[in-house]
């Protein structure tokens, strides 16, 4: 099917393509994420914008962007500029020092959680509860009695100095979100798993939770 040349889309194609390359120079470590997850579409910009700038094919019939590929283009540039807040899960579930630990895991049971947060005064995190560590308290009790508190096991179990607390880190809302799909990545191939990612203003323990990224969070953000 021939494509009748289209000045609008070839002009907001080039446009794009130099934004692009605005943030291969600026960012080359995003830049070659996307490049590798967009491999193929990257490649057919790149031939699309060799045509385009050589004098030989100038002529109008020569090429032709589709709407297609300035929607590709567009599309790819969006995702590129999203950071790890828009794509946390901001609605929190989390539990609190105070409450029955059989609460902390019926919560978790029923929300379907490995990963529970234990805020402070409903902001900043105390811990995290993970299936690992009821698996660990299990060997050593069967039985949790309803006077037991989260904050009993929150110094030995659950705090973030604790030996388990490679399981999850911390970023800044503002960090670029494919940052997200590299911890996971990276971590996952090591000894040192991660399962959960705690968002906050600058990245730092103290400040107040503003969301989560679980693997579950960057499959649906990935297909979207």
């Amino acid at each position: 099917m021939k494509i009748e040349y289209n000045e609008a889309l070839t002009e907001t194609f080039l446009r794009y393509y130099r934004e692009l390359e605005s943030i291969r120079d600026m960012a080359p470590e995003e830049y070659a994420f996307y490049q590798r997850k967009y491999s193929r579409e990257f490649e057919g910009f790149r031939q699309i914008r060799n045509f385009l700038s050589h004098e030989a094919y100038k002529a109008k019939d020569c090429v032709a962007v589709s709407s297609a590929v300035v929607e590709d283009i567009i599309r790819i540039q969006k995702e590129m500029g999203r950071s790890v807040y828009d794509i946390t899960s901001k609605k929190i579930i989390a539990g609190r020092p105070s409450m029955p630990f059989h609460d902390a895991l019926e919560l978790m049971s029923e929300n379907d959680l490995t990963y529970l947060p234990i805020l402070e005064n409903d902001k900043s995190v105390l811990g995290v509860i993970s299936a690992n560590d009821i698996l660990d308290l299990l060997v050593i009790r069967t039985k949790f009695p309803r006077e037991l508190l989260v904050d009993d096991f929150l110094s030995s179990h659950f705090a973030l100095d604790k030996e388990h607390s490679h399981g999850y880190v911390f970023l800044s809302r503002k960090e670029p979100a494919y940052e997200a799909s590299e911890i996971f990545a990276t971590l996952s191939e090591s000894k040192h798993r991660v399962g959960l990612i705690l968002v906050t203003e600058n990245g730092k323990r103290d400040e107040a939770l503003l969301g989560v990224i679980t693997p579950a969070d960057l499959i649906r953000y990935k297909v979207n």
